[in-house]
């Protein structure tokens, strides 16, 4: 596969790298670009460069980016789409000229302290290769904070273990959003981080577990990074469902690399994402990749495994009825 770069301009001289690399993935979002370029450029922060790397959109998204000049940013064009944007984020890691990378989806956008805050928690924590951050998501004009963060009664920065971060993921609360994701580029860039020609869609929970495993730990910040548009155009969980397999994989990275306790926990977090993988693919295309019996890890999770086995014996539509009822069913049906 081919890339093609346009440079925003010519470095003049010897100019040091910049603190901060964003990467910007752009592909079929002619509304929403302008936007989430514009809240990088907004940064209170300055020293950063901004790295778009356009896959060949159907729609006007290049003719959109072509519009800023700014001399910070860099624009890179791949020959064909990559799904869920991974490919193209995996070359801005490789094209970054900074050490700390940052991500941001073409149809969302930064609150405009994002960076400053993140370099303060880099100084306060050098000790630091991958750094997260509360995050909120709009749907219908209405934002909400995520789960974690309203979780936490106080504006501490806290240092997760891989064992912390699974046991809050598994309950459904997740320290991590691609949209406040800070990663140290020579610590991760040994290959690529994202699994791009594997998966279309939630990839990059996967991604996140492989990191931390990695990291040892996981810095998360209470500042708000960033909004999450979820009726936004083009957008990839419309219409298409996550990979089963891709957890399987992400079990066999780790079993080597986790101890025991941190093995169990991966296993149920695997569960939970092949839960709704299942569902969703069942959803979308009226047959699942794998049955649940035979892709669920049984050992230890007995009561969840068992549960939503009996639950997929129903018909969608009976799924789909009971996630219109409110109360506790909703919720675990969600």
């Amino acid at each position: 596969m081919s890339s093609t770069y346009r440079p925003g301009y010519k470095w003049g001289g010897y100019r040091p790298p910049p603190f901060f690399s964003v990467v910007v993935p752009v592909y079929n979002k002619e509304p929403h670009i302008a936007r989430a370029i514009n809240s990088i450029l907004n940064q209170t922060f300055q020293d950063f460069e901004l790295i778009i790397v356009c896959d060949p959109s159907t729609d006007n998204s290049n003719t959109e980016v072509a519009k800023f000049t700014d001399p910070r940013i860099r624009v890179f064009h791949r020959d064909e789409p990559g799904p869920g944007g991974y490919a193209a984020r995996n070359l801005g890691i490789k094209e970054a000229k900074a050490e700390w990378v940052a991500f941001l989806d073409a149809d969302d956008e930064w609150n405009s302290g994002h960076l400053l805050s993140a370099y303060n928690v880099i100084q306060e924590h050098p000790d630091s290769n991958l750094i997260s951050s509360a995050r909120s998501s709009s749907l219908n004009g209405l934002i909400k904070l995520d789960p974690f963060a309203r979780k936490q009664n106080s504006r501490a920065i806290l240092k997760l273990t891989l064992s912390d971060y699974l046991k809050e993921a598994n309950s459904g609360r997740r320290a991590v959003g691609t949209n406040s994701v800070i990663i140290r580029k020579a610590f991760f860039s040994n290959k690529d981080i994202f699994p791009e020609g594997r998966v279309k869609r939630t990839g990059d929970l996967y991604t996140w577990v492989v990191c931390i495993a990695k990291a040892g730990f996981l810095t998360w910040s209470p500042h708000i990074a960033s909004v999450s548009y979820r009726d936004s155009v083009n957008m990839v969980s419309k219409n298409s469902a996550p990979s089963i397999s891709l957890n399987h994989e992400m079990v066999l990275e780790l079993k080597n690399k986790a101890n025991h306790n941190e093995f169990a926990l991966i296993k149920k977090y695997a569960n939970r994402l092949i839960r709704t993988a299942y569902f969703e693919q069942k959803k979308i295309n009226e047959k699942a990749e794998i049955g649940l019996l035979k892709a669920f890890y049984w050992r230890g999770d007995l009561a969840f495994c068992t549960f939503w086995v009996l639950l997929s014996l129903l018909p969608v539509w009976v799924l789909n009825f009971l996630k219109t009822k409110k109360g506790s069913l909703k919720e675990v049906l969600s």
